[in-house]
């Protein structure tokens, strides 16, 4: 699912996918945010076409307000050709507690 959110004002394009286990953000997005990121979190994924991807560097505590609603959650920081980030099973595992949703 694709919606459309802002971060500090900024227009952003952000695809909710249960297939990934964590949230995503483009560096570029980061850069122009001002977010603060932690250089020293490397990491890799593997995407669909079992392609590995190499990215680096994390923002804790980004605020992401989408249709009147603002939450809050963590991003590894990877280049996302279409997509401004992709929030993972990481954030969905936040809406399943608040609606009294166990993870399984």
């Amino acid at each position: 699912m694709r919606i459309q959110g802002t971060i500090n004002s900024y227009l952003v394009i952000v695809l909710v996918d249960s297939g990934l286990s964590h949230n995503f953000l483009d560096p570029r997005v980061a850069h122009k945010v001002q977010a603060p990121v932690l250089e020293d979190t490397q990491f890799s994924v593997t995407v669909a076409s079992g392609e590995k991807l190499t990215g680096s560097g994390k923002c804790e505590g980004i605020n992401i307000k989408s249709q009147g609603v603002l939450f809050q959650s963590d991003f590894y920081l990877l280049d996302l050709p279409g997509f401004d980030a992709i929030l993972g099973a990481q954030w969905l595992q936040t809406l399943g507690m608040s609606l009294g949703i166990s993870p399984s």
